[in-house]
């Protein structure tokens, strides 16, 4: 993405979050009739997909500037194979996309519950965090305006997201709710409270 095209995406973020629009994706994803859906039976890749389409048009629903966003790719695949060549040691340092939406260096430690689950990690407040509303019943002074996240300077790129691991888990010939059971434990929220 050029930098134009980040500032924009950052900016719909923002504006999402400043909308009380963010926090209902993250409420949605996190439900517990959302979460077997999308997590415990053979949809996962079609229920993300959906659900990415769906939050993609509800940023460019923010105003006339986001018209045309689009989420961006996080490739794991890449990070792990800079992780494996030595390029880089952790998930900070192999994952340029998680430093420029937002980083992992907080100003302080905090424990902020997001829809019923207490989230610890550093407040990071860069933008466009610093609009971060934890639940859509918040307002105005009651958000925490930053989002806790672990230190991805000292985690490791999870080894289930290597090119072979990611192979191995699309073409084994496995019953489909193995491959459910099996995809539910992979670490899809990793890199938000990592340590």
């Amino acid at each position: 993405m050029s930098a134009r095209e980040k500032a924009t995406y950052k900016g719909a973020l923002a504006a999402a979050m400043d909308s009380g629009a963010y926090i209902k994706f993250v409420e949605i994803h996190t439900e517990m009739k959302s979460e077997m859906e999308a997590h415990k039976q053979c949809m996962f890749i079609y229920w993300h997909r959906f659900f990415l389409v769906v939050f993609e048009n509800m940023l460019r629903g923010q105003g006339p500037k986001f018209a045309c966003v689009t989420v961006p790719y996080f490739n794991w695949m890449a990070a792990s194979n800079k992780a494996l060549t030595g390029e880089c040691r952790t998930l900070g340092e192999c994952s340029p996309i998680l430093r420029e939406l937002g980083g992992y260096a907080g100003n302080s430690q905090k424990t902020v519950t997001i829809n019923g689950a207490q989230v610890a990690g550093n407040c990071v407040t860069t933008a466009p965090l610093n609009h971060f509303c934890q639940s859509s019943s918040s307002k105005g002074s009651a958000c925490a305006r930053c989002l806790p996240r672990g230190n991805w300077g000292s985690a490791k790129v999870p080894a289930s997201v290597s090119y072979a691991s990611v192979i191995g888990q699309v073409f084994r010939n496995e019953h489909r709710q193995s491959i459910s059971n099996r995809r539910a434990r992979m670490p899809r929220r990793y890199p938000l409270n990592s340590r």
